[in-house]
């Protein structure tokens, strides 16, 4: 719904302000840790009520005191903490925690909540020891301060050489609701290498297009150890690239929407290993990278992530990854009649794109007590001329080259501040600049008939804050809410030198843009004692595209999960999510690279929400069987048409009447043996669009898709460390807009050593062996009678080779927070 042009953001303001009041003032809600309610009797004695509600009165002061057996400490130093699963990160309850003096005497105890959480105090006490059944007993000394968070080992009962250890499920639900998978578990005898590779083998996800995909969803928000980020997917993904698997402790994948992660539909949260907790460490570790790989052309890769933590709660973290190389590229059109063209159009466009590139990020960080700090910088740099695109029709009598050279780089810069786990806020500031140059048919000479030469700019700032805060007490309620509020300037700019061989003398336009965006987000949920979990989550999303227009919307969420007992678990998701256009798309703008196809902008395209829904049954903690649909009314893509006026295949964006999807799907684990494991994906779909077409009535469509996968994982040698994966997937039916795509076949192998010492592993991958994993894509419809096939030669093999250093329990990898560039670029 639009409301005024003050109410909606000057609600928000008012709201971030109370928040930040409450935090600062220290005026938090508290449960009592120990899962007990303590209250006052009518005769001053203090009433504690224990967890089976029964009440029992507890001593004065003088009667402890007279007797030593009694487990109540007197005022003294409190500690406070919380305890998780070294593996899992998955929080500890029903552990005993002890306060021990320098003699071991008991000083006082007290039991962690179902959050893992815990609080006691007492004098003297030197040592805190932490018991559990299924945990290896934990002793920490209080000589220096207590970690916010203590990591436990599972525990192992030895007999001989006989060890007797119990099987981890594949799957937990974290908070009663999200599937969270033991990487560990889940790929003890994998040969796959990186974190990459890793989210698109996972349980329900698959690879389309060499990118990871969630069955099921229109898409999903990718987040690093639960920190909310604006890295956009393509970033994020490349950066998994040079992260070993083994770095990962556990992923979450919730269907759910999560309204501290600013996601508007599914998400997946990648958890890294953490520090060894228990005692403070010191020291560095992490893993250096080197890659060859051949597609066609040769492509080199190297790199590393470093992690430096201190004692005293100074840590370095930083990542790096330099690519270069040559990329082939072949687009072949076979085009019907249209325009001038009376006898069609055929154009076979070959070249290759020189690429150097490099990624690098930075955190400064310092922990004191609940308190932490950090400083990040985010870069992706391209030097002058590092990407160079040459490209040639070969079907014309006098092929005329295009040339296409430019650079592009981000800088970002985040201040963060944590309040324990609960409380977030932060600053940032992105700096992001594009610049090409063109040139088309220039080779000969500048008064050819074709002859094109032109710049293109792009100068992006955002400037922009955050604050999220959360609270949950032992009842089973939980609250969250939060605000982010920036505000961006768009520079673009094109400037035509030459134009079909004519010189240009005042040939520059350009354009500002200038958005202030704020959204305001409140959730509520309850957990139930039956397994039922409900939540609810509204979200004011306020939007001034400063001389243009102004709106205001509420975008409700809601969750349902029942879990009668682990082997059953029921979910079901209703939520909605909007999408605004990029800042180039909006910009009546055009650029032609050759003298058949013509890029161009729209500045009428418009935001638009997509409304999800998915219902999810979780059978014994690893088979999954989906229900899912989606509806986008004024869903906006890119689409190429034929312009018979022009004589000129178009590429544009402009909104849709509608989009919508209907889904079925099971992720199936098959019978697993010592040396083989295996799992089978199905997935069926129904797609509908609808949406104008120019020179052509309104098309409709309505189209069932299939999507089959299996993966396969084999232990070769057990004693060499070897294993091999075998995955093969094929898909039936896609659309996309009034294109129709043609079948996808992809099969993939891989090979891995592992030295005994974990140090060394050598990875050897061939991907979309039969050449069929980029579709044909077909248009039919009226005039536009186009058939393009994007690629020739897609067969890729690599060769990875890394080297570990330190312990993977010290190393920790983080994202750069609320830096978003999916709306830069040209």
């Amino acid at each position: 719904m639009i409301l005024g042009r003050k109410s909606g953001i000057l609600a928000i303001l008012v709201v971030v302000s109370l928040m930040l009041t409450q935090s600062l003032s220290g005026q938090t809600l508290k449960e009592d840790l120990n899962g007990q309610t303590l209250k006052e009797s009518s005769s001053g004695q203090t009433v504690k009520e224990d967890l089976s509600g029964q009440a029992v009165k507890e001593q004065p002061q003088q009667a402890q005191s007279a007797q030593p057996q009694t487990q109540q400490p007197q005022q003294g130093e409190t500690y406070r903490g919380q305890l998780r699963d070294r593996v899992t990160e998955e929080p500890i309850s029903m552990a005993t925690v002890i306060l021990l003096s320098a003699d071991s005497t008991v000083v006082s105890t007290t039991l962690s909540s179902d959050g893992g959480t815990f609080e006691l105090s007492g004098v003297g006490a030197h040592w805190l020891q932490v018991n559990h059944l299924a945990y290896q007993t934990l002793r920490v000394s209080l000589d220096a301060p207590l970690p916010d968070v203590l990591y436990m080992d599972q525990a192992t009962g030895e007999l001989g050489e006989v060890v007797v250890k119990a099987e981890r499920p594949l799957m937990k639900l974290v908070d009663g609701t999200t599937p969270s998978y033991d990487i560990d578990q889940l790929f003890a005898h994998s040969s796959v290498t990186t974190a990459y590779e890793m989210l698109g083998q996972l349980p329900g996800m698959s690879m389309q297009g060499d990118v990871p995909t969630l069955v099921g969803t229109n898409g999903y928000t990718l987040v690093f150890n639960g920190q909310p980020s604006d890295v956009p997917q393509e970033m994020l993904l490349e950066r998994l690239k040079s992260i070993p698997r083994e770095m990962v402790a556990s992923v979450e994948i919730s269907y759910t929407p999560i309204a501290r992660y600013r996601a508007k539909g599914a998400s997946i949260n990648v958890v890294f290993k953490g520090q060894t907790a228990g005692t403070p460490l010191s020291g560095t570790s992490g893993q250096l990278f080197t890659e060859y790989s051949n597609r066609y052309y040769s492509n080199y890769a190297a790199g590393g992530s470093v992690n430096y933590s201190a004692p005293n709660g100074f840590s370095v973290t930083a990542n790096y990854r330099a690519s270069l190389g040559k990329i082939r590229s072949d687009l072949i059109y076979d085009i019907a009649p249209f325009g001038r063209y009376t006898k069609g159009l055929e154009i076979e466009n070959t070249g290759y794109t020189n690429y150097n590139k490099h990624t690098l990020f930075a955190e400064l960080g310092y922990k004191f007590g609940r308190h932490s700090l950090s400083v990040d910088y985010y870069g992706n740099l391209t030097p002058p001329g590092g990407t160079t695109r040459y490209q040639v029709n070969q079907k014309e009598r006098t092929p005329l080259e295009s040339l296409n050279k430019g650079n592009d780089n981000t800088h970002h810069v985040a201040i963060n501040y944590r309040l324990g786990g609960n409380l977030l806020a932060g600053l940032f500031y992105t700096h992001y600049r594009d610049h090409r140059e063109v040139l088309y048919g220039m080779e000969q000479s500048a008064s050819s008939p074709y002859a094109t030469s032109y710049t293109s700019d792009q100068l992006s700032q955002v400037w922009g804050g955050h604050i999220d805060n959360s609270h949950s007490w032992e009842s089973g309620w939980g609250l969250s809410y939060g605000s982010k509020v920036s505000y961006s300037k768009t520079i673009n700019g094109q400037t035509y030198l030459w134009r079909n061989g004519q010189q240009v003398p005042n040939g520059a336009v350009s354009g500002t843009s200038k958005e202030l965006l704020a959204d305001l987000y409140i959730g509520g949920k309850k957990q139930f004692n039956n397994g039922l979990s409900l939540g609810l989550t509204l979200i004011g999303d306020y939007a001034n595209y400063i001389g243009a227009d102004e709106t205001f919307q509420i975008i409700p969420q809601a969750s349902l999960s029942y879990a009668s007992n682990p082997n059953h678990v029921l979910q079901v998701n209703i939520q909605s999510s909007k999408r605004d256009p990029s800042y180039w798309e909006r910009e009546p703008f055009s650029r032609s690279d050759d003298r058949y196809q013509l890029w161009e902008g729209n500045p009428q395209i418009r935001p638009y929400v997509t409304y999800f829904w998915q219902v999810n049954y979780i059978f014994k903690q690893r088979y999954v069987f989906f229900l899912s649909g989606y509806y986008q009314p004024h869903r906006f893509e890119q689409q190429m048409y034929l312009d018979p006026d022009r004589s000129r295949l178009v590429y544009k964006t402009w909104n849709w009447h509608y989009a919508n999807n209907a889904s079925i799907g099971a992720v199936v684990p098959l019978p697993q043996t010592k040396w083989w494991n295996a799992r089978l994906t199905l997935n069926g779909q129904l797609n509908s669009v609808k949406l104008e077409i120019p020179y052509e009535p309104t098309y409709q469509c309505t189209k069932p898709q299939y999507y089959v996968a299996l993966s396969n994982e084999f232990r070769l040698s057990q004693k060499h460390n070897i294993t091999i994966g075998l995955d093969g997937s094929y898909l039936h039916g896609a659309i996309q807009g009034y294109y129709s795509l043609g079948d996808i076949y992809n099969l993939a192998c891989r090979a891995k050593w592992t030295s005994q010492d974990k140090k060394w592993s050598l990875t050897l991958r061939g991907d979309d062996l039969l050449n069929a994993g980029v579709p044909r894509v077909r248009v039919n419809y009226g005039i536009h009678q186009v058939d393009f096939r994007p690629s020739r030669y897609n067969t890729r093999f690599s060769l990875h080779l890394s080297y570990t250093f330190g312990s993977f329990d010290k190393v920790q990898t983080k994202e750069p927070t609320q830096l978003s560039t999916d709306r830069f670029g040209i």
